[in-house]
């Protein structure tokens, strides 16, 4: 059987000897990939085109509020010689950093009860579904006004993703929900025909 650092290797671009640890134990832990990790992981794992790289020092997850493990995870970061970047870790965000490995991880404590049912694993390793990576792309991109290249790419990687799965009437259910105007409809329209 092949060892899940063999694996991740070839599944995401790894830019220090700690990123595939990390996502191991994120994944031990019940913490899911998210961002552009996951974009890239998810793009490889489904075979769809890469339109960006993955940020060099960036690895971010999202977990429940509920889940009783990330403790373990928290612990697992300290002994991995990762420190905190913000003092005090908050009821909604965990942000670390190991200098020497040039690693920082942010991890995304959500209350959302509907969270557990978002997470699925892929190749042995938990990431945030593809849809409600779309969608919280899209919430960025339309109430924070940052439309960057970055967000584009991944809306168009993403959208891929969920073509490949046969999931885009799940898409389009998701994207209902959002009460998006005419004007932001289409502006997301545009930006996936980029």
């Amino acid at each position: 059987m092949k060892k899940i650092s063999d694996m991740m290797n070839k599944l995401f671009d790894s830019y220090s000897p700690l990123d595939v640890p990390v996502v191991h134990r994120a994944t031990l832990y019940g913490c899911a990939l998210i961002g552009g990790t996951a974009v890239q992981f998810l793009a490889r794992q489904y075979g769809v085109k890469e339109r960006r790289s993955r940020s060099v020092n960036d690895l971010d997850f999202i977990t429940p509020a509920s889940n009783p493990l990330t403790r373990h995870f928290n612990d697992w970061l300290v002994r991995s010689h990762f420190r905190e970047i913000k003092a005090g870790a908050s009821e909604y965000m965990w942000n670390y950093e190991n200098p020497h490995a040039g690693v920082e991880v942010d991890v995304l404590i959500s209350h959302d009860p509907q969270l557990p049912s978002q997470i699925i694993k892929v190749a042995q390793i938990l990431v945030w579904h593809p849809v409600n990576l779309f969608v919280s792309k899209v919430q960025r991109m339309t109430t924070f006004n940052t439309r960057a290249d970055t967000d584009k790419a991944d809306l168009n990687t993403l959208y891929d993703i969920l073509e490949q799965r046969n999931e885009l009437p799940l898409l389009e259910t998701a994207l209902s929900h959002l009460d998006l105007s005419d004007a932001e409809i289409a502006q997301v329209n545009e930006w996936i025909k980029e």
